[in-house]
Order: structure tokens, then C-alpha cells, then sequence
């Protein structure tokens, strides 16, 4: 079933000229699947048309884990298809498939290229003890954390711009769809040019979404 979804700027821009990937919602309908398409309707705030712009189609539907840490449930998406970097997605879904008994998800932020230490920590309980390093051992453990804290930092930064956070850093968001196939129409539509499932031509723009025939 097609859906009719209001999407304030700058996010219908961004949707339609492919920098923003996943749409953030709270609430999914029954009947949203893989393949529907979402008619883009630009509510007035922001300076918006008050038409619709444009469509894309659903690739997935994804329920958001909830974490202390935002960008955890991300990395492997980051990694495959924004950084698209076969080393760092080969790390991340090693440290995924990690259960850890005594900390948070979050704690593995900091292990992604070094899941050995993870794993020890997790089990002692202890923290590693550096004084035991030679100075090599020393440079590579700081190097593989320095390039932890840059593949989420940056995951982090890149969910900000395309808008997981709010003003203040929070985000309460229960599930993201994944975009593909997006088309930004050469003249924006009235909303009357849909009609919703009893067939009655939509007069009024949705909160949210609603579906469409």
C-alpha cells in the first residue's frame, strides 16, 4: 500500500536529492512494506510549499534498539553505505555478534578494531593494565581506539545532519525507513491529486502519513 507522508524542510530536500537515506519515525503503520511508495508532502513550516514534491520507495523497515550511546544501532549501515568501507563493516559485525554480561552495548564503541580487549574486560572485569605494554603494544592499542572513537564519532555526527538528534542530542525516534528510488517532481503536486483508502480526494495535509490508492 502507498503512503502519503508530511516531511518538513530541510529534510524533503535532502530526501530528494539523496543525501538523506533513512527517514526517522515514530510511529510505522501495519501496512508500510518493502516496495511502497511515499508520496513526499512538504508541510508550510520552514517555508515549505504545502505540496507534494516528490515520492521514494521503501527499501526496509527498521526497528531502532535503544542504546546510551545513539550511533551504535548505525555502525553497520554507516559502514556499508556511507563510509562503504569493507574493513570497518568486517569490525563492526564482529563486535555485534559480542554479548556483553557487565556493560552496556555503548561499551563497545570504544572496541570496534579491538574486540580482544572488549572480550577481556567483559570477562575480568578489569580494566587493561598498560604499565604491562611495551611501548609498540602501547601505540597500536591507542591507535586502534583513536580509530574507534572516529568511525562513531563520525557515524554520530553524520545521524545529527540528516536529523536522529534533536536540538538538544536526543533522539526518541522507534524506527527508520530506508530510502531508495527517489524522485523529486519537476512540478510539485496538490494534494488533491490523491485520494486516500475510501477513495475520496485528500483535502487536508496528514499529521503524519496516511495511506493513498
Amino acid at each position: 500500500m502507498n503512503i502519503l507522508m508530511s516531511i518538513r524542510k530541510p529534510w524533503t530536500d535532502m530526501i530528494l536529492n539523496g543525501s538523506k537515506t533513512l527517514e526517522f519515525r515514530n510511529n510505522i503503520g501495519n501496512n508500510f512494506e518493502t516496495g511502497s511508495i511515499v508520496y513526499v508532502y512538504e508541510s508550510k513550516s520552514n517555508k515549505g510549499l504545502g505540496k507534494v514534491v516528490g515520492e521514494f520507495k521503501i527499501k526496509e523497515i527498521v526497528n531502532i534498539s535503544k542504546s546510551k550511546a545513539g550511533a551504535y544501532p548505525f555502525l553497520l549501515y554507516y559502514a556499508e553505505n556511507i563510509l562503504k568501507d569493507k574493513e570497518s563493516v568486517k569490525a563492526i559485525e564482529k563486535i555485534y555478534d559480542i554479548e556483553l554480561n557487565n556493560y552496556d552495548d555503548s561499551f563497545k564503541l570504544y572496541y570496534i578494531f579491538n574486540p580482544e580487549a572488549l572480550e577481556m574486560i567483559d570477562k575480568t572485569d578489569k580494566n587493561i593494565d598498560f604499565l604491562s605494554m611495551t611501548k609498540d603494544e602501547y601505540s597500536k592499542y591507542k591507535e586502534k581506539e583513536e580509530k574507534s572513537m572516529k568511525i562513531w564519532k563520525d557515524c554520530d555526527e553524520w545521524l545529527k545532519y540528516i536529523g536522529f538528534y534533536n536540538d538538544y542530542g536526543e533522539s526518541n525516534y522507534k524506527n527508520y525507513i530506508e530510502i531508495y528510488d527517489y524522485v523529486k517532481y519537476d512540478k510539485p503536486l496538490e494534494l488533491n491529486n490523491f485520494k486516500n483508502q475510501k477513495g475520496e480526494i485528500i483535502s487536508r495535509a496528514p499529521q503524519s502519513w496516511c495511506y493513498t490508492i
